[in-house]
């Protein structure tokens, strides 16, 4: 690859926001692992494996990307946009299974708030 397309690929976006995305993004994967574990103390458990499944994996995916934003410098920008938009797509799912069978206030808010800051970051990359 030249010098100038690799200039082109990667970017480096403002700091403030990295950071409130990173922090958006500990605190969902956070959020997402305390409501799979109260998930996993109710009686009626196998009702709730989806919920379960989505959490965990919403969980990892905000663990990961936020890992990927903390390493600072140049990002790759085709690779993060793409982490960052499968990431939104989970959080967007597993808040809507909560809400949806009424589980987790505190796990929805936090990928409803992981969510915009993601968008915000994806805008900013471009």
């Amino acid at each position: 690859m030249q010098l100038r397309e690799k200039l082109r690929t990667e970017q480096r976006p403002e700091r403030a926001l990295v950071a409130h995305t990173v922090r958006m993004l500990f605190d969902c994967a956070q959020a997402c692992t305390a409501c799979a574990s109260a998930c996993l103390s109710e009686e009626r458990i196998t009702a709730l494996r989806k919920s379960i499944k989505n959490s965990l994996d919403c969980a990892d995916l905000c663990e990961a990307t936020a890992r990927m934003l903390s390493r600072g410098g140049a990002y790759d920008v085709d690779l993060i946009r793409a982490q960052i938009r499968t990431c939104t797509e989970v959080c967007v799912r597993s808040a809507e299974e909560c809400e949806r069978r009424g589980r987790g206030p505190a796990c929805v808010e936090a990928a409803h708030r992981c969510v915009e800051s993601c968008q915000a970051l994806l805008a900013e990359l471009g």
